[in-house]
């Protein structure tokens, strides 16, 4: 008996060797890795009201072949500028929704629409990061307008969004309206729940598994952001180089597959026409955006609301962004412009819903259809500084003028 009690304590010391062991070899596998990776977390994955958010007092640099900026959030985890000139504490302010786009993807915080067309004017509330639907700005409106009262609400929204809306749905309750209730994160992504599940899913051994299982599958796994001094080597080339590297604006060659097919609605000419994928995305998208300008009128009343519409830059190809349209360039492509704009059944939604709630509708379409090609990432396909400054101008137009 005594030998059976001996090897079962020599057995629970073997036990717990191996496990502090492989504790050690874990923590040091972390440490080393750390040193070497590029890439630091700006995004937190389990915020309980906004399901994902910006880490606060955090600063990294987007970078890839045709840009480098840097991405600091304050204290409030929302990206911020330290630009000269921004307008006093009694000024109206103005609050900005959106995805990548307005978060100024690749571009110099100061450079992009959230800043340039209002310092002086507005102070300035930019709720902008990547990745976000309809139902994501309904949750993200209801956080800070809380505790805020803007003069403008400008919710910025892109082609992309109606796929996103399916990435969101598992995030969040929807109630028998079909509108959005409350955040509910996925149970898989949250297990074990709270700080340690997120401490393990951004660790650099977690993340460098996650990369070589998807490298052994032919998938990338990109850096949003890098460390500062943890550049790639190399400069970004220029708008003329990024050009000839990626080609000149041309209409997509098969709708079903290129940027994973987010921009497939483009196919149908009207709801009726659409897929049983396509007509629950479009029918959710105009539940949420009516669900956003009343929740928001509510929270905060009298404030004007506008939506600022970004099209994928192939919409502005030959033909179109499907290349059946027309094929006409010049004045000929000029007289068929409205043929082109209208094009678009998510355009048609978001055009009913501002006139519906009044609105200030500033239409991409429109302020991009000269000269395209300059206003884009030829690559990337976000905004470049051209094209933030051309849209500044048009919200400039817009907003201030009235």
């Amino acid at each position: 008996m005594k030998n059976q009690n001996k090897k079962t304590l020599s057995s629970g010391k073997k036990a717990v060797f191996y496990a502090a062991a492989a504790v050690l070899f874990l923590l040091f596998t972390e440490f080393a890795l750390r040193l070497i990776d590029p890439e630091i977390i700006m995004v937190r994955g389990d915020d309980p009201e906004m399901v994902y958010s910006f880490y606060p007092n955090r600063k990294g640099i987007s970078f890839g072949p045709e840009y480098s900026a840097e991405v600091a959030t304050d204290s409030n985890g929302l990206r911020s500028c330290d630009a000269a000139g921004h307008a006093a504490n009694s000024a109206p302010l103005l609050f900005i929704l959106g995805d990548s786009f307005a978060e100024g993807w690749g571009v110099d915080c100061e450079k992009t629409f959230a800043y340039l067309p209002y310092l002086g004017h507005y102070r300035i509330i930019n709720g902008g990061v990547h990745g976000g639907s309809a139902s994501y700005y309904i949750l993200r409106s209801r956080f800070y307008l809380k505790n805020i009262r803007p003069h403008i609400i400008l919710l910025q929204l892109f082609d992309n969004d109606l796929d996103d809306l399916d990435k969101f749905a598992p995030f969040v309750t929807t109630m028998s309206s079909g509108e959005v209730g409350d955040a509910s994160p996925a149970w898989l992504a949250f297990i074990p729940p709270g700080l340690i599940s997120r401490t393990i899913r951004e660790t650099s051994l977690f993340r460098t598994v996650k990369r070589l299982y998807n490298f052994s599958r032919g998938q990338k796994t990109p850096v949003k952001y890098f460390r500062p001094g943890r550049l790639p080597a190399g400069q970004p080339i220029s708008h003329e180089e990024a050009v000839k590297k990626f080609g000149a604006l041309r209409p997509l060659k098969d709708m079903s597959t290129e940027y994973s097919g987010q921009f497939e609605f483009y196919k149908f000419r009207d709801r009726s026409d659409t897929d049983a994928v396509w007509k629950s995305r479009l029918d959710r998208m105009e539940i949420y955006l009516n669900q956003w300008a009343r929740e928001s009128s509510k929270a905060a009343p009298g404030v004007r609301l506008a939506i600022f519409y970004i099209p994928a830059k192939e919409v502005f190809a030959p033909g179109g962004i499907t290349g059946k349209l027309i094929d006409a360039s010049g004045n000929a492509r000029r007289a068929k412009r409205d043929e082109l704009l209208n094009a678009n059944i998510l355009y048609k939604i978001i055009k009913e819903i501002c006139l519906k709630h009044n609105i200030t509708l500033v239409d991409g379409q429109e302020i991009f259809w000269d000269n395209p090609e300059s206003y884009y990432f030829p690559g990337d396909a976000h905004l470049n500084p051209a094209g933030h400054l051309r849209a500044a101008q048009a919200l400039q137009e817009s907003l201030l003028s009235q």
